[in-house]
């Protein structure tokens, strides 16, 4: 009996690095931020982005006027102005990482998902040879 354990395992580890092998692809920053703009919420990614781009445009707008203010009324304005704008672009980008967080998350449970069903059919295969044996 020891030796068919011995054997059970070592096909599964063989089974098991060919299944890792072909489903384990490490994803780039780029390619996962680039993902984002091919899912089903692309639309949100989108408007992400141009939104980012708005605001990147509307900070520097409010820092140029920052500078050429002469009172301190207006300087106060324009510096609090330039503030929301990076406030407002972080919030974006921290919105961005957490649906880019959430489908490396996905890749994974659904390669999981993958191993399991490999091990549900050895498991499988393995009872039916048991009970011919019997």
């Amino acid at each position: 009996m020891k030796e068919i354990d011995r054997e059970i395992r070592d096909t599964l580890r063989e089974e098991d690095a060919a299944v890792d092998a072909s489903s384990v692809q490490e994803i780039t920053m780029f390619h996962g931020a680039m993902d984002l703009f091919r899912g089903r919420l692309r639309w949100l990614a989108i408007g992400f982005a141009l939104a980012l781009v708005g605001l990147a445009a509307l900070a520097a707008f409010t820092v140029i006027r920052f500078f050429q203010a002469t009172e301190v009324r207006g300087m106060l304005i324009w510096g609090i102005g330039f503030m929301l704008c990076v406030v407002a672009g972080i919030g974006l980008k921290v919105l961005s990482w957490v649906e880019l967080s959430k489908n490396t998350l996905m890749r994974e449970i659904k390669r999981l998902e993958l191993q399991v069903a490999c091990l549900a059919s050895r498991v499988k295969v393995s009872d039916q040879d048991d009970s011919k044996t019997r």
